[in-house]
């Protein structure tokens, strides 16, 4: 929900940002340049859906890669106390799996947020710079 809503927000602000600026110009980000008429009708609700559909694939992306990040780790904790009270000499190599793994999920924290923050910037453009 945290994400849903964090990317959400920003999507609705987005938009709101994008009608005050452009008026009854930014409607035109539905409409594909081109298009033959019979299409055209269709090719429109697919944009809006498309466009319907960007905080939703953005919060599943985030989503997704935490509860992946911290099964891992509670996976791999488990395993490490399994470990440390029953194979004493493992501890150590069992623990520093473990650091590794919090490692790992530090790099696709940020990987993630780099991804997040160039999506947003890439809606961005889009509503403020509407024309294809």
């Amino acid at each position: 929900m945290i994400t849903l809503s964090l990317s959400a927000s920003i999507f609705i602000g987005l938009i709101i940002i994008g009608i005050l600026n452009n008026r009854s110009k930014f409607f035109l980000l539905f409409y594909p340049s081109n298009v033959p008429a019979f299409l055209l009708v269709f090719l429109i609700l697919i944009e809006i859906l498309s466009f319907m559909i960007r905080p939703l694939s953005l919060a599943i992306r985030l989503f997704a890669n935490m509860l992946a990040g911290h099964t891992l780790l509670n996976i791999f904790g488990a395993f490490a106390y399994f470990i440390s009270n029953n194979y004493i000499y493992l501890f150590l190599l069992s623990f520093l799996f473990c650091v590794l793994i919090t490692f790992l999920e530090v790099g696709v924290s940020i990987i993630q947020s780099y991804v997040f923050i160039v999506l947003l910037a890439i809606y961005i453009s889009d509503i403020t710079l509407i024309g294809h």
